[in-house]
This record gives structure tokens, sequence and C-alpha cells, in this order.
């Protein structure tokens, strides 16, 4: 599977000081200790209560690191970040700039490879008040079809636990690092062990709208989040599911639709 180049709708911050590091990784939920120039993690900041507040990439540069945030929660973010400073030397602003995609060997010598898994080429930014590029929806349709939930897309700011969208798995959340903002309840819940939701790639010859539920004899046991061409993602309750069936009233026909768990999900 491959996608052509593309611009992605991100903002960037830039994270810079001698404390930096220090207080990203005292608040984030990945490890960025130690990190090198031109790589890139995947991460979170959580809400206390342990839900996902952003998902973000942090590319490192040589002064400091590059947050990589959905278009729109720069500033926000930005803001959050500043909150848990104290007397840290560090400063985190949003700054302006564009972020894109690309497959192994369509991207700059410098750009670094996507943290979550192999597949996804490699990412990159430029710095200053430009136009970012057009945008192609390969990139989108490649991430429906590897079952890859994408925030601000299928989830909002505050909805959603790191499992029930697949963050754990997919290398945003380190669970021996130590302290984070919700690390107590993250890590209550991977300690339980019993995961009840999860986002699945769901399949049917028609599209349904997010927010639509999927039923089973039990009731209901999900709810689609994103889906275009047949193919989507759809968060669901695993202590409900019985086999790979579901059905979803739409337009007043009730239609069958096939639900699967990504290959990354083990």
């Amino acid at each position: 599977m491959s996608f052509k180049p593309t611009a992605l709708a991100r903002d960037l911050i830039n994270a810079e000081g001698p404390d930096a590091e220090q207080l990203l990784n005292s608040v984030l939920s990945a490890n960025i200790a130690g990190m090198q120039p031109g790589e890139i993690r995947y991460s979170c900041l959580l809400t206390p209560q342990g839900k996902v507040s952003d998902v973000m990439y942090l590319h490192k540069i040589t002064n400091g690191f590059l947050i990589d945030v959905f278009q729109g929660r720069g500033g926000p973010l930005a803001k959050q970040l500043n909150t848990y400073k104290m007397r840290s030397k560090a400063t985190l602003e949003k700054v302006p700039g564009a972020v894109y995609a690309a497959p192994d060997g369509h991207a700059p010598e410098d750009a670094g490879a996507d943290p979550r898994m192999e597949g996804l080429g490699r990412r990159w930014f430029t710095l200053g008040p430009m136009v970012s590029g057009p945008r192609n929806p390969g990139y989108f349709h490649l991430m429906r079809r590897l079952g890859i939930p994408e925030f601000g897309l299928d989830y909002q700011s505050g909805d959603v636990f790191p499992q029930e969208a697949n963050l754990d798995v997919l290398g945003a959340v380190d669970y021996q690092k130590g302290c984070f903002v919700g690390q107590e309840v993250a890590s209550r819940m991977h300690r339980k062990g019993e995961i009840r939701k999860r986002t699945l790639k769901v399949y049917g010859d028609t599209d349904l709208p997010r927010g639509t539920t999927l039923r089973q004899r039990s009731g209901i046991v999900g709810t689609v989040t994103s889906m275009i061409g047949g193919e989507g993602l759809a968060i669901m309750r695993l202590d409900r599911l019985q086999g790979d069936e579901v059905f979803a009233l739409h337009k007043g026909f009730d239609l069958r639709f096939k639900i699967r768990k990504p290959a990354y999900v083990g």
C-alpha cells in the first residue's frame, strides 16, 4: 500500500530551552528522553482523568523540538503545555509552517520515519508563512485501509481513552517511563489487561455517517467514527461483540456490515 506525497492539516509548536526535554517528558505519554535530531516520536497529552487531550508527533531538532499537531490545536496545546512549566526554562509557542508526508524514497533526505508502523512513509516540516501545497486523499485512504484512527476526524479532544483509539499499540504511550499527566488512570487500565473498547475496521456496500450505531442481537456494540468508499472505522465494545457481522439502520434500511481487527492490534 502506498500514497502520493501530500501536505497535511497540521499546526506546529516550537519547544526550546534547557529544560524543554525534561518538561515534555514529564507531561507527555511517550518517552522522548535522549532523542537525536531527525528522530520522530508519537505521543499524547492526556487529561488528569486519563482521556486523550491531544495527539502529536515530536520532531527532534538541534535546539529542541517541533511538535506537529492537528490543525487548530496548536494554540490550545501550546497554552496547555505552558501551564506545566512552573520554573522550567523552556519556551513553547505556535509557529507558522507546514507538515508533509510521503512514501519512502519520495521524501527529503532529512525526513523522519513515521514512528507508528512501517509502511507509513516519512514525515517532515517546513517553517515560515508559506503555502503548504496540495493535499492528496490517498494518505487518508491508506489510514482507513490500515485501520488507523486520526485525531480530529475519528475522535476529538476529551472523547476517548488511549486504548479506545489504539494509541497504546501505535506507540504513543510508554507505560514504563514513569510519571506523566493521566499516567495513574492509563497504567491502571493497562494493568487490568481487559480492554473493553477498540477502534476496528468496518466494511460494507455503503458509507455510514459518523455516529451511526452498529448492532448485534445483544444490542448496540459500536459507533462509526468515519467511513468512505465502503471502508471505515468504528469504536467497538469488545466485551459485547460476537462474531464479525453487525447491522446499521441507514436511510430506512437495515444494512449488514463486517468488522475486522486491524493487523497491528494483534
